[in-house]
């Protein structure tokens, strides 16, 4: 038996990208509960479960099918040269069945033409995660549910400054399995909505080993930029995690197009203005802020 674990829709004014996980069982996880118990058991099974590697998908919406393999994690994208209206749900054929999923496992975006766009980190960014403390950031995620997980008060100040005019995207090294956690934490706190693009689904001996590509968000933001039109970037991110190394190797490809960078101080008692990865940042962007929770953001300008 296999299932959906997400399944999402990309929608440009001329053309739909369709990203999804497929696994090798059922997904009780869509709707993930907010009791701390269904919450952390429901996402600790996800480190057991195995994804279908190999298998054609077809995705079929008005006429339009398209179809793609999985990868080694059960992963697949396709792009169609239409528009997905949102009429009708797409049907999904996993091998040629049918494969039914739940409304909550579709997440569907829109796209606009000629418009900003702004490229989020998640992690500690956007949601209290305590990355730099691989025990805290663990059983953060295990056992406090999405209602209870805290949001970045500053960064949402900063989202809501540059306003809706800005298309948004979230490129995060949090892995697959943390989606229907993610889409709910930021639907249930009211956070800007935007595709979120996260590292491969994994096992548990994966997550404990931690070996994820380091490459990843870069990557990521260059296949963005490589197949988008957008000519006013905004990238916000804070200081764990590579983010400052990973924007300056975009700002050195893309630095034209970088209108503005923001960067949160996650420990107000380390400034990394001093560092190397910052005077790198600085070396091909000038329009930056460094900021945390108790800076003045009123009045925000790019």
């Amino acid at each position: 038996m296999a299932s959906i674990w997400q399944l999402t829709a990309i929608v440009f004014p001329s053309k739909t990208i369709v990203l999804g996980v497929i696994l090798d069982g059922a997904n009780k996880a869509s709707g993930i509960s907010s009791a701390k118990l269904s919450s952390a058991i429901e996402i600790a099974k996800s480190y057991f479960k195995s994804t279908r590697s190999g298998d054609m998908v077809s995705v079929k919406w008005e006429g339009v099918e398209e179809s793609a393999e999985t990868d080694s994690h059960g992963f697949f994208a396709l792009t169609a040269d239409h528009p997905f209206t949102g009429k009708q749900n797409p049907e999904i054929r996993l091998n040629g069945e049918p494969l039914n999923y739940e409304k909550e496992v579709l997440n569907v975006y829109q796209v606009r033409d000629n418009h900003n766009l702004i490229i989020s980190d998640i992690d500690d960014t956007v949601v209290v995660s305590h990355t730099n403390k691989r025990f805290k950031s663990i059983m953060t995620t295990l056992f406090k549910t999405y209602m209870e997980r805290k949001p970045v008060t500053s960064t949402s100040k900063i989202f809501k400054a540059l306003g809706d005019k800005n298309d948004l995207v979230y490129v995060s090294r949090s892995e697959y399995n943390l989606f229907p956690l993610l889409s709910n934490f930021m639907r249930h706190h009211d956070i800007p909505r935007g595709p979120l693009f996260l590292t491969p689904f994994i096992s548990l001996r994966e997550l404990i080993r931690n070996r994820k590509d380091p490459d990843f968000k870069i990557k990521t933001i260059n296949l963005l930029l490589d197949h988008s039109n957008y000519d006013q970037i905004v990238l916000v991110g804070d200081d764990t995690q590579h983010d400052l190394h990973v924007y300056a190797e975009i700002a050195r490809t893309y630095g034209a197009r970088i209108r503005k960078i923001f960067i949160r101080q996650t420990d107000l008692k380390k400034d990394k203005r001093q560092s190397s990865e910052w005077q790198e940042l600085d070396h091909y962007v000038k329009n930056m802020m460094y900021f945390n929770d108790t800076t003045d953001l009123t009045d925000l300008k790019l």
